[in-house]
Order: structure tokens, then C-alpha cells, then sequence
């Protein structure tokens, strides 16, 4: 299992990587890893992403009492700490606003992948979430229906939160997803996308779900 500095490191590189992405500027965002222990540990709040080390992350328990750190944890911690507690299987959590996906999110529009092969073995479906004010600890009320349902969500009015096994994972499917977003919109300007036939998503689903095994 990675050591506790291989993965406040890793956190702090997907950070930089997001902004250098263009997937978040100053402040926003932020990224988690579930530790063996069931600790979280997370980006604090109101850190810009390209300038964050890994002195500035905060270790919370499961039930979000903070175990240490000198700042506060970020203010989406309690979406974290839900989503961890739903799904076993996520080690790792990246809340971003690529601005793709976040046009489509802003829209109220859901992310339709099914004119791309790749896209629709890797995520499937992708689910709109709606809209619930950030920092409240609604947003764990609004995303509970559909948790269960993908690795990966538009937040209405937001941005996107992908979940992986490890930092590096979460952080692909954003960048998947928003590769995907720019590419439906572009073939919009020809006309729209051209959505593949049922039997092939089935074949592509099968795909998908034998790469799962």
C-alpha cells in the first residue's frame, strides 16, 4: 500500500495538474484519499491548487473530526466523507470545473457520450446531478440517489466529482470526460454528434463490463 507521504504527494500533484489543465483556477476544487486506516485525507480550503504542498493537507476520521493539519478541510469534505461511505470500492475523490463538462453542467444539459466508443466503455452513462448550494452539505443529499450509478457526475449549475481507486484514476476521468465534452460540442458546429445505434452501446457495455472482472 502507498505510504502516507506517497500519497499526500500524489494529492498535491493531481492539484497541479488540474490547474495546469485549466480543470480548476485559485481556490477551487479538491481531491481526497480514503487511507487504509479509513482516515480521509484532503485539500484544505481556500488553498490555490498550484501553489498547495503537502504541509497544507488535513487529515480527518471518518465522521470528519479532524485528526491533524494546520488549516481547515475543504468545505465539500462532508461530499467526500458520504461518498466513501457508500462506495468501498473509491480510494480516491476529484472535485473539479472543467470547463466543458461544467458548460453542459451549467446548462443543465447531461453529458451524452454515446457517439464516442471509448467514452461509453469508460463511463457508461453520466449522470446530472441537481443542483444543490455548495459548502451546505446538501450536495451529499442531492448526488445519494446516484452514487451507486457511475464514477463520475455533472454537477448542475457546478462542476463534475469523479471517483477512482487512486488520485491518478479520479483525475483521468476528468480528463476523459472533458475530452469528450469538447469534442460533442465541436461536432455541434457540424451539425451534432451522431449517437451510435442501441446494439452497438450494448456491445459497448458488455465490453465495459468484462474490463470490470
Amino acid at each position: 500500500m502507498p505510504t502516507a507521504n506517497r500519497t499526500s504527494a500524489s494529492i498535491v500533484g493531481i492539484c497541479r495538474r488540474l490547474y495546469a489543465q485549466g480543470y480548476v483556477v485559485a481556490t477551487e476544487g479538491n481531491v481526497s484519499v480514503r487511507l487504509d486506516s479509513g482516515d480521509m485525507l484532503i485539500t484544505p480550503t481556500r488553498v490555490a491548487k498550484r501553489t498547495i504542498t503537502r504541509a497544507d493537507l488535513v487529515r480527518l476520521s471518518p465522521g470528519g473530526r479532524k485528526l491533524s493539519g494546520s488549516r481547515d478541510p475543504s468545505s465539500e469534505a462532508r461530499l467526500h466523507a458520504f461518498i466513501y461511505s457508500k462506495r468501498k470500492d473509491v480510494r480516491a475523490i476529484v472535485h473539479a470545473h472543467p470547463p466543458y463538462c461544467t458548460a453542459f453542467a451549467v446548462a443543465r444539459k447531461p453529458l451524452v457520450v454515446d457517439a464516442i466508443p471509448e467514452v461509453v466503455v469508460e463511463f457508461g452513462r453520466i449522470p446530472l446531478v441537481p443542483f444543490a448550494v455548495p459548502s451546505t452539505g446538501r450536495l451529499s443529499e442531492a448526488i445519494a440517489p446516484f452514487v451507486g450509478k457511475g464514477d463520475f457526475f455533472l454537477l448542475a449549475n457546478h462542476g463534475v466529482v469523479a471517483c477512482g481507486r487512486d488520485p491518478e484514476e479520479a483525475f483521468e476521468k476528468v480528463e476523459r470526460a472533458e475530452h469528450a465534452a469538447r469534442i460533442i460540442l465541436l461536432s455541434r458546429l457540424l451539425g451534432g454528434e451522431r449517437r451510435l445505434g442501441p446494439r452497438d452501446v450494448r456491445e459497448l457495455n458488455t465490453i465495459a463490463q468484462r474490463r470490470k472482472r
